[in-house]
């Protein structure tokens, strides 16, 4: 076939999918085929159930394909054919088993509607219906039968309904991918016909859709592939079980990866079959289909993924089962990185906080969500989540300080009431001068005012922070530069006296000569309050500071020394 001739073709097939599915909008841009996708479905697509190609069947002569191929229907002459009428006659068997050497193309159709008229008649045996089924896949392989078959929509008179000859109506399908795959009409496809034998053996009939889907992705000479692909759809419910839902969404994906014009076509139909069937099927089922819809958001354009919908209140059950948890979180994931906001819903939060209480990967979920403001937002929550071990407190710690990077939430953060009892909760369970850093800087960056000051105070807050500083304290001195930094941000709003019984501390800190300069600026902020001047001057602080408000060699501290000299002058 010649490219031309190859390109008629796929936008003949592209016009009428578009047609049948009108909601499916094409993409701006086509994808290329690609060929490595191929091999890993090749175990699947490749298996045909135990179907062999006859190809022991009498072929046609080079004289017969020269010959007309239309025949005028003829009344019948053929005493065989007559006697065939009849389903008691003695020779009924053995001129069905015959009729391959002596029917003529211009008798077939005839000879077709009379043995299938049989089926219809209770009396007819299943050895005998046996042996009519197979007489017809034998009498295909003749090509002008074949194309009496074709024209005269024989195909569409076969027993579907009847379980007992499903085997034998799935060798004549497999056959007929082979001999003419462009005889699948929609009429053949819907749920009146071949439908009803595909829900007999769905294995089998999943076999014979993946040799036509080979056949539509690398021949590319099926006229109207889609009423029988998409039995892949309309029989969903026969694929999606235990037993064939990994090779049933592989197909679908081997499909959607290979051929442009089929994505473009049913990406959409299918999202939503394994949307749905996340509710409909069995739980052992979910894995699969929420990994398959994460590869598919991997095949998606930016302009579908606004249409496609997302089963949040699906993944929050399955956020609960031990089993499906895993996939739920992947897919959340993959759908995360293209449009978060989606993924905004009270409810999905609440489930996946829950579940961080036992699985790390949840966590690292909320908290790639938490990168997205409004998410971090909803997570806040009442904060309670941050009291608990999302497993493991440092997991818990993590999440909380991703939400509060974000520094338009902090003043929300800082007004949970709980906030206080989160910071002590921190500074208890890791007690080191890390913790005693990361909370000094949480204190340092929210909007402080003396209500909250107070709040901080009256839940235990700078009594927590100053004995664990004072625990953890080693020769870097990190806890006493934090402890100093606490001073220096909460004595401002009130909170002088609540540093008392550190004033020796502080004093001791006064000849460090790191820590000199700030401890003569916590000097100044104590000096405020006249418990804490008392204690300083008990301290003896007035005496350094005299001593050195001339010569000590850091600025800092001569103008610290000049400051609380002046503010004691006035007590």
């Amino acid at each position: 076939m010649s490219d031309n001739s190859r390109n008629v073709q796929a936008m003949k097939r592209e016009q009428k999918s578009t047609n049948k599915y009108s909601e499916v909008v094409s993409p701006s841009k086509q994808r290329s085929k690609n060929s490595d996708d191929s091999d890993n479905f090749a175990y699947f697509l490749e298996s045909n159930e135990g179907y062999e190609y006859e190809e022991h069947f009498e072929l046609v002569s080079e004289e017969e394909e020269e010959e007309e191929d239309e025949y005028e229907e003829e009344e019948i002459q053929n005493p065989k054919i007559l006697a065939l009428q009849d389903l008691n006659d003695k020779n009924f068997l053995n001129i069905i088993r015959d009729s391959p050497s002596f029917l003529e193309p211009v008798d077939a159709s005839a000879f077709f509607k009379i043995v299938l008229s049989h089926f219809t008649n209770s009396k007819l045996s299943t050895k005998v219906g046996g042996e009519i089924l197979y007489t017809i896949r034998r009498l295909l392989h003749k090509k002008k039968i074949l194309q009496v078959f074709a024209d005269k929509n024989i195909i569409e008179l076969l027993p579907f309904d009847m379980k007992e000859y499903s085997d034998f109506l799935f060798s004549i399908v497999f056959d007929l991918i082979n001999l003419n795959p462009n005889l699948f009409s929609q009429e053949f496809s819907n749920k009146e016909h071949f439908l009803l034998t595909v829900r007999h053996n769905p294995s089998k009939a999943l076999s014979l859709l993946s040799k036509f889907s080979q056949k539509f992705i690398n021949e590319d000479e099926i006229d109207e592939p889609w009423y029988f692909l998409d039995i892949l759809v309309y029989g969903a419910s026969s694929f999606i079980i235990p037993e064939l839902v990994n090779n049933y969404c592989s197909l679908i994906l081997f499909l959607n990866r290979n051929s442009d014009e089929y994505r473009t076509a049913r990406f959409a139909n299918f999202w939503h079959v394994f949307t749905k069937y996340l509710e409909l099927s069995e739980p052992s089922c979910h894995s699969i289909l929420y990994t398959s819809l994460s590869m598919m958001l991997e095949m998606s354009f930016s302009d579908e993924i606004s249409r496609l919908e997302v089963p949040i209140d699906q993944i929050v059950v399955d956020l609960h089962s031990k089993s499906n948890c895993e996939a739920a979180l992947s897919f959340i994931i993959a759908f995360t990185k293209i449009d978060s906001h989606r993924m905004n819903q009270s409810n999905l939060i609440s489930a996946l906080l829950e579940a961080s209480e036992k699985n790390i990967k949840a966590t690292i979920v909320l908290m790639t969500l938490a990168s997205n403001k409004a998410i971090a937002k909803t997570i806040i929550g009442d904060g309670n989540w941050a009291l608990k071990d999302l497993p493991a407190i440092v997991d818990t710690l993590r999440l909380f300080l991703v939400i509060f990077s974000h520094q338009k939430l902090r003043s929300l953060i800082v007004e949970l009431e709980n906030f206080p009892m989160i910071l002590n909760r921190f500074l208890v369970e890791f007690s080191s001068p890390g913790i005693i850093t990361i909370v000094c800087t949480i204190v340092r960056r929210i909007p402080l005012n003396q209500q909250i000051a107070r709040r901080l105070a009256k839940n235990g807050f700078i009594t927590t922070f100053i004995k664990t500083a004072l625990n953890n304290n080693d020769e870097k001195k990190i806890s006493s530069h934090s402890l100093l930094l606490i001073v220096n941000t909460l004595a401002p709003y009130g909170r002088s006296a609540d540093f008392l019984e550190i004033i020796p501390f502080i004093g001791s800190l006064l000849n460090d000569r790191n820590l000199c300069e700030i401890a003569s600026y916590s000097a100044v902020k104590l000096a405020n309050d006249k418990k804490c001047v008392k204690m300083m001057l008990k301290e003896n602080f007035d005496d350094f500071f005299e001593k050195n408000v001339k010569k000590h060699k850091s600025d800092i501290v001569r103008r610290n020394a000049k400051k609380f000299l002046l503010l004691i002058d006035k007590e």
